[in-house]
């Protein structure tokens, strides 16, 4: 259950595997449908690379906030040979503590004659071209240089080093696998003594359930197209490190923005009210001005009616009065000829 690290001459350590390592299916991962985006091209290494480096640089980063002087490297040359500089390992990710960060970032690289001292945790994450290396020469030669622990994870679940997840310590300068167990939720966990944390992983088969249990989870797993995916769990609270700084602030921008948009939406929302009852109250007074007018409309139509009435009876009075006048007239015409005819009579005259 150990790692054993041999050497000859200035060759490199090269690392006897036993049952602690096995030996992953060969295949030609050019022609692995695996390894291929939805449209049937390749998908790069880095891509594949990526989620995993991208969350533990960011986990570590939240692991070791205030913790002082750490160096953290990613792919960053790490060089114990003064002689040849251009002879060099890049761990995919690695760290140390105590360190001068500043002359190491100045000279971009981490010269182990000049900082005096090994890193203390290193991580390699599969890839179809450099899986073999990391299998069975880089466990000897992080052995030799003095790496604290050495961690694997295969972004493929185990199709490339045959294990989603190994972890060595270094004992009297041979590493020891650490014990890889099922944790509380049932993923695959190894704990960390640099970090102080578990590295888990979780299948694809195992997300939906654990959003159950931490539903900010589903920020990572929609970053990571991979079979398998890494995260740090904290072994006093079991909670699964995904409130990382990065991740924290973008969350706390998009509570603070949906919290402004909520905002602008009830704004919006009263202004609605607002308006509906401003024009509610607009039609209602409408309303009352088209009675008010239809009730005008109508008293002047009685009005115009009565006039009418009026203007009728007047006329059919005038018309009486027209009619009295006339035949008053013809009263008095029958009285003149009446009396004429009166006088006529008495006075004995013949008529002319």
């Amino acid at each position: 259950m150990m790692l054993v690290a041999q050497s000859s001459g200035k060759q490199a350590m090269v690392a006897k595997t036993t049952d602690t390592i096995l030996r992953p299916r060969r295949t030609d991962h050019h022609e692995d449908p695996g390894m291929y985006g939805l449209l049937g091209e390749r998908v790069p290494i880095e891509v594949i690379q990526h989620p995993a480096i991208e969350y533990v640089a960011m986990g570590v980063r939240y692991i070791l906030r205030g913790a002082g002087s750490v160096f953290l490297g990613s792919n960053i040359p790490l060089r114990t040979n003064p002689l040849n500089q251009r002879e060099h390992e890049a761990p995919d990710y690695y760290l140390a503590w105590g360190v001068d960060v500043a002359s190491i970032r100045g000279k971009t690289a981490y010269n182990l004659w000049e900082v005096g001292k090994p890193p203390e945790w290193a991580l390699e994450v599969a890839s179809p071209s450099t899986y073999e290396r990391d299998l069975y020469e880089k466990p000897g030669r992080y052995a030799e240089i003095g790496i604290g622990e050495y961690w694997m994870f295969d972004p493929t679940g185990g199709e490339l080093y045959g294990r989603a997840l190994m972890g060595f310590e270094l004992v009297d300068g041979v590493y020891e696998a650490v014990e890889i167990v099922r944790n509380e939720h049932g993923l695959l966990s190894g704990y960390s003594r640099e970090l102080g944390v578990r590295l888990c992983v979780v299948e694809e088969s195992e997300r939906e359930g654990l959003l159950e249990i931490q539903p900010d989870l589903g920020l990572l797993f929609d970053m990571d197209f991979n079979s398998a995916l890494l995260l740090f769990q904290e072994v006093d609270t079991g909670w699964y490190i995904v409130d990382m700084a990065g991740l924290r602030a973008e969350r706390d921008f998009e509570r603070e923005r949906a919290e402004v948009e909520r905002e602008r939406a009830e704004r919006v929302e009263v202004e609605r009210d607002s308006e509906r009852e401003r024009a509610e109250v607009e039609r209602e007074r409408a309303e009352r001005v088209e009675v008010e007018r239809d009730f005008e409309r109508e008293r002047a139509e009685v009005e115009r009616e009565r006039a009418e009435r009026v203007e009728v009876e007047r006329d059919s009075e005038r018309e009486r009065a027209e009619r009295a006048e006339a035949e008053l007239e013809e009263e008095r015409a029958r009285a003149r000829e009446l009396e004429e005819m009166l006088r006529r009579l008495q006075g004995g005259s013949p008529p002319s």
